[in-house]
């Protein structure tokens, strides 16, 4: 067990990402004016899920209330 608990820890230790020092966040997206800041993140990539489930939720609802749907 002691041998298999030092593999994995050697394992797991080695670093998987290395840097190469450059800037994550180009400076172009850092100087920008808060209006824009704010637009890009609410119209960003990972919130599109949100927006999909937001308007079948919404969909659903109507339905529901116009009696289509029960």
């Amino acid at each position: 067990m002691d041998s298999i608990q030092d593999r994995l820890r050697k394992r797991n230790s080695e670093q998987l990402i290395y840097s190469t020092y450059q800037l994550a966040i180009e400076k172009e997206r850092v100087e920008r004016g808060k209006f824009l800041k704010v637009r890009d993140a609410f119209f960003n990539h990972s919130m599109w899920i949100y927006y999909l489930l937001a308007s079948v939720n919404f969909t659903l609802w109507y339905l529901f209330v116009r009696g289509v749907i029960g």
